[in-house]
């Protein structure tokens, strides 16, 4: 497959390519330069070339390039292999993607959704298929631009939705446009996946595995996720300097709050946020930056000579003081056992969410005096509801899709509450 490399960012800036520095590079299977595919992640990074109907213009961040490096890579590599002999049988005509049409684009989404073009012939996702065939409409639209191929046709519609503002407690209605033969999302999916969320013996067996098998860094970034329902991007763009001191911590407890607050700065849409970080994690994080996490940069700047701000650094051997990256975040999601079922990192953010409300109401009926479970219907989804737009914030999206799946897993929930109790406490797990 095709190879995605990061260059080294200070030799670039002082070459006075600055601007790219942080572009990465593409190669493909056999280790060709891909010229057009990489001046078309320059332009896009330094904002020559916009695609039409973007939702805004905006530089885009270094995870976002690499994103699209990738589905590059994907689409080039799938170029080449429609082309070989084998394949040009059933495809007359079809050359490399100079010659495509959007039809063929659309049969690169059908080949991943039924498995033809994927790892294991296994059927990926809608979100996958069209992400990557998205990023083709992208790049075959520019190259038609720049005079690189004939003219590209794309089908386009307009879709309108609500969506209610983090910020503002109305909706409003908002327009995009789409291509015309996308892969639907399967909301039964979406609405299983939630209905179906770990027990909270699940996650402690799983964080204790992550603890005993990755290591003490890679534990307390996965735990960040399931404390404060972040990306796990987010999670990896996290700098030493964001977290709360010694001090703020100190005088947090001593006030009796609960939580302290970080600002997330690298974020999904470039838009910064405030999250609410438990203060015994917060704790626990600055007990390790102030300690395991000095000895991890010293070694890191022995073996690289150069200092990292980046706040999760691998303690495993070889690799001290290397900043933890998002994939690694997720391999110790799929990979870590024992796991729940279908664990990731989007599942965990799932799980915070509903767990979160689920505590919350259950502390409000207790000083109603009542027992969650007898509350009635009503009175879940109107406090359900309330306590889920105030956690929308913290989450990062206006999804109202999502915010109707979170309420009916609560109203299933609701019927076996204690399941929810002592949730953030339950993530402490000294005694392992």
């Amino acid at each position: 497959m095709a190879s995605i490399f990061s260059p080294d960012k200070k030799r670039m800036i002082d070459a006075g390519f600055g601007s790219i520095a942080h572009v990465p590079v593409v190669f493909d299977s056999t280790s060709n330069y891909c010229r057009e595919v990489n001046r078309y992640l320059r332009e896009r990074a330094t904002l020559d070339w916009v695609p039409q109907g973007a939702k805004k213009v905006v530089l885009l961040a270094e995870r976002s390039l690499e994103n699209i490096a990738r589905n590059l890579g994907n689409f080039i590599e799938w170029c080449k292999a429609c082309n070989s002999d084998e394949h040009r049988k059933n495809r007359p005509g079809f050359d490399d993607w100079r010659s495509l049409t959007y039809e063929d684009v659309l049969q690169y989404q059908r080949d991943q959704r039924s498995g033809a073009w994927s790892k294991d012939r296994r059927k990926l996702t809608p979100e996958t298929a069209n992400g990557r065939a998205d990023t083709a409409t992208d790049f075959l639209q520019w190259a038609a631009q720049r005079g690189l191929r004939p003219p590209f046709q794309v089908k386009l519609t307009t879709v309108r939705n609500k969506a209610n503002s983090a910020k503002l407690s109305r909706s409003r209605i908002t327009s995009r446009h789409f291509r015309v033969g996308r892969e639907k999302a399967s909301r039964s999916k979406a609405l299983q996946t939630a209905l179906s969320l770990p027990r909270v013996d699940e996650v402690r067996a799983w964080l204790s595995a992550v603890l005993r098998k990755r290591g003490k860094a890679k534990f307390l970034a996965c735990r960040f996720i399931l404390e404060v329902g972040a990306r796990r991007m987010e999670v990896a763009a996290l700098t030493e300097d964001q977290w709360p001191t010694q001090e703020t911590l100190m005088l947090l407890q001593k006030r009796g709050d609960l939580f302290a607050t970080l600002e997330l700065i690298e974020t999904k849409g470039d838009v910064p946020r405030d999250v609410m970080i438990p203060i015994e994690y917060a704790f626990e994080v600055r007990e390790w930056i102030d300690g395991p996490r000095l000895r991890l940069t010293k070694a890191y700047f022995g073996r690289t000579k150069e200092r990292t701000s980046s706040l999760f650094l691998s303690d495993s051997r070889g690799y001290e003081g290397t900043p933890i990256q998002s994939h690694t975040i997720y391999d110790c999601f799929h990979e870590v056992k024992p796991r729940p079922p279908g664990w990731a990192p989007h599942f965990g953010r799932h799980t915070f969410a509903c767990f979160f409300v689920l505590r919350a109401l259950e502390s409000e009926a207790k000083i109603l005096g009542k027992d969650l479970t007898k509350m009635g219907a009503d009175w879940v989804m109107g406090r359900g509801t309330w306590w889920l737009n105030l956690l929308r914030r913290q989450l990062g999206h206006a999804d109202e899709e999502t915010t109707e799946i979170y309420l009916r897993w609560l109203m299933s929930a609701t019927q076996v509450a204690t399941v929810a109790k002592g949730w953030h406490e339950s993530l402490n797990i000294e005694d392992f």
